[in-house]
């Protein structure tokens, strides 16, 4: 290249972009791919499994201002969930809850056991079984539940109870 009188390189119309360029921008690309993907809620989809014990717990638990599912965990006949509820005085209590499931005689889904555990201060508390004649209260209503599901998926969880608002 030839410098001109002023001291400015001119510049060649022929030539090539020079692949710094580009590399710069396909990281750009990817690394903008990545930071939104890493910003993407985690959403679990349950089945209709969950549905079925998402709305057991919603009719037997008491006056809750407010009742946030935040995870789930599916195993077979096996639901496990766990949900805070907000009570009258404004305190944020976690629960769980394991629902089983098992097949009637005419292959129809029914519910098994359930067990609540409320209040989640010490994991290792084994918690009791929900009484069956409330299950077997419960079970006729299983096959509205599947014709008109309820919402199916949960928000995953989160680093505090504050960031689980909406």
């Amino acid at each position: 290249m030839a410098i001109s009188r002023k001291g400015k390189k001119k510049t060649n119309p022929n030539a090539k972009p020079s692949r710094k360029k580009w590399y710069i921008g396909i990281g750009a690309v990817v690394l903008t791919l990545f930071w939104w993907w890493a910003v993407q809620p985690i959403v679990y989809s349950g089945t209709i499994l969950f549905g079925i014990c998402r709305t057991y717990i919603e009719l037997n638990t008491q006056y809750p201002t407010e009742l946030d599912f935040i995870d789930l965990r599916e195993r077979g006949p096996r639901v496990s969930v766990e949900y805070t509820t907000v009570d009258a005085f404004g305190q944020h209590i976690a629960h769980e809850a394991v629902c089983t499931f098992k097949r009637g005689p005419n292959q129809e889904v029914l519910l098994d056991t359930v067990r609540l555990r409320r209040g989640l201060s010490n994991r290792e508390y084994k918690f009791a079984l929900e009484d069956p004649k409330k299950i077997e209260a419960f079970n006729p209503t299983i096959p509205v539940i599947a014709a008109y599901p309820p919402q199916l998926y949960v928000y995953g969880p989160s680093e505090d109870i504050q960031s689980l608002k909406k």
